[in-house]
């Protein structure tokens, strides 16, 4: 079982490859067995009012499908690539502002540095030695 999966890898992919090299024979057949249809030529009549009127050099109808799915391709991918972008810039924004707060929370976990004189007595120096009436002179 190893040797096949090895040989075949991920099984979605092995499975994306199957549906389209199936799909691919299926269109490949309907096209030979059409393949007068598509070799056929057609015109395209513009008549505006006011305007005059256009007509196109004949074109053969399988560049006209193939010109409608590129034109189709451009039409869907041109958005979804510009809203990708954008959530790019929002992502890499968020991702800058999550930065800064770890840093931050990183900064506030750390005790902070007590500055005394070095003269002073620590609070355990302090309990260690009693006190006496020259200390509270000095206090006050």
């Amino acid at each position: 079982m190893k040797l096949w999966n090895d040989i075949i890898g991920d099984s979605m992919a092995f499975l994306i490859v199957i549906v389209s090299l199936a799909i691919f024979v299926f269109i490949a057949k309907f096209v030979m067995d059409n393949l007068d249809m598509f070799q056929q030529t057609f015109a395209i009549h513009f008549n505006l009012p006011y305007l005059g009127h256009y007509t196109s050099r004949p074109i053969q109808f399988m560049y006209m499908i193939a010109l409608s799915v590129l034109v189709g391709a451009l039409a869907t991918g041109i958005p979804g690539w510009l809203a990708n972008s954008r959530l790019r810039g929002v992502v890499r924004k968020q991702r800058k502002e999550i930065e800064n707060l770890q840093r931050e929370l990183e900064s506030l976990r750390q005790p902070p540095v007590e500055t005394r004189p070095l003269t002073e007595p620590t609070l355990e120096e302090k309990a260690e030695k009693p006190a006496t009436p020259s200390d509270w002179r000095e206090e006050i």
